[in-house]
């Protein structure tokens, strides 16, 4: 019995059942290579296969290779990847309509589609198969390319019109603002200008009042001079006694006719009486029209519209008893209490605020508070 491959111990060196095992040849070299045709990051696949076409890891790599890819036009390709559509082939070779989170990806189901942008020839034969795959990635490189360089342009162009908006915007921004400056400039001119002429009048005012006072004052002096020398005349030729009777009688016939005259009809009312009620009726008239007038910007209050309760007696009262009730005494009084009562007088219907001139605003003011508590103090006598 032969023993193969196993070494002779020295003992057995001498034996004649020992033999050197077989000598085995090699098996014939392959004449053709065939490599895969697919594309990896580096550059073609390297790896053989006994018959051409694409390995395990490039498989998916082969729809590049069918026929229905040339018929899917670049207008479609572009448009389908600007929907951020996925830009691989189903099984049926048509477009893949999953969503992706950019332009020009592939989804998770479809990512091995892809062809690395590094598609140079491997060392050694190329297959066929893959120039028709180079080819056809390369044209979906230019497409995507296109796309980009589009985007790129419409971006840039986006920008230099953003830019020139804003320019616009600013120097709008600054006509506007300068514009502003001036009205400003000119509404303080305006307002200067006004407060100007208002001190000017108020100027003027106050010298005409000055003059008036003055003017007045001469008068008054005048006036007790002249009747100072009359009287001194007059005591120096001796009829100063005779003058103080004639005065004497004088008033007692004014006061006669003051309490209507003895000589008056009788039943007939007197003149004086009747004169003070027009005048209580005329204000009682001109007080009911000043409650219902709206002042306002176009129709301003002064002092004068003012109905104020003033009458031109030497006593300065009317006696209202004359010619009202007790009843329509007080109501009378309390409409007036209510009318020219400080806070509602300077609050209501713009009264005092539509006055124009601020010198017979607070005239009116201090007037109002004045008749307040003058009515106030009637009513508490009534």
């Amino acid at each position: 019995m032969a023993y193969y491959g196993r070494r002779a111990t020295p003992g057995d060196q001498s034996s004649s059942n020992y033999s050197p095992p077989p000598s085995y040849s090699a098996l014939p070299p392959r004449t053709t290579r065939h490599y895969c045709s697919g594309f990896n990051a580096t550059g073609g696949c390297t790896i053989e296969r006994h018959s051409p076409g694409l390995c395990s890891t490039h498989q998916e790599q082969g729809v590049w290779l069918h026929p229905a890819v040339s018929r899917i036009t670049a207008a479609e390709r572009k448009a389908h990847a600007e929907a951020r559509l996925c830009c691989g082939l189903t099984k049926m070779y048509a477009l893949c309509r999953n969503r992706t989170a950019g332009t020009f990806l592939f989804c998770w189901r479809h990512g091995q589609q892809r062809v690395p942008a590094t598609v140079g020839a491997a060392p050694g034969p190329e297959p066929p198969q893959r120039a028709i795959i180079r080819e056809r990635a390369r044209e979906f490189q230019r497409i995507r390319d296109e796309s980009r360089a589009q985007d790129q342009r419409a971006r840039d162009r986006w920008a230099q019109e953003e830019q020139e908006r804003r320019e616009q915007a600013r120097e709008r921004a600054e006509r506007e603002q300068e514009e502003r400056r001036q009205r400003q400039q000119q509404r303080e001119a305006e307002d200067e200008e006004r407060r100007q002429q208002h001190q000017e009048r108020e100027r003027s005012e106050r010298a005409e009042q000055e003059r008036a006072w003055q003017e007045q004052h001469r008068r008054s002096y005048q006036r007790q001079w002249r009747d100072r020398t009359r009287r001194d005349r007059e005591r120096a030729q001796g009829a100063g006694e005779e003058q103080r009777h004639r005065e004497q009688q004088e008033r007692a016939q004014e006061n006669e006719r003051a309490r209507g005259g003895a000589a008056g009809r009788a039943g007939e009312e007197p003149a004086d009486v009747r004169t003070r009620g027009t005048l209580l009726q005329n204000h009682l008239t001109a007080s009911a029209k000043f409650d219902n007038t709206l002042f306002s910007p176009n129709n301003r209050n002064t002092f004068s519209r003012i109905p104020w309760p003033i009458f031109p007696r030497p006593d300065g009262t009317i006696r209202m008893r004359t010619f009202k009730t007790a009843r329509e005494i007080d109501v009378i009084l309390k409409n007036t209490v209510r009318r020219f009562h400080p806070d509602r007088f300077s609050a209501n219907r713009f009264v005092v605020s539509s006055i124009q001139d601020p010198w017979e605003r607070s005239a009116a003011l201090e007037a109002a508070k004045v008749v307040s508590q003058t009515v106030n103090a009637c009513r508490e006598n009534v």
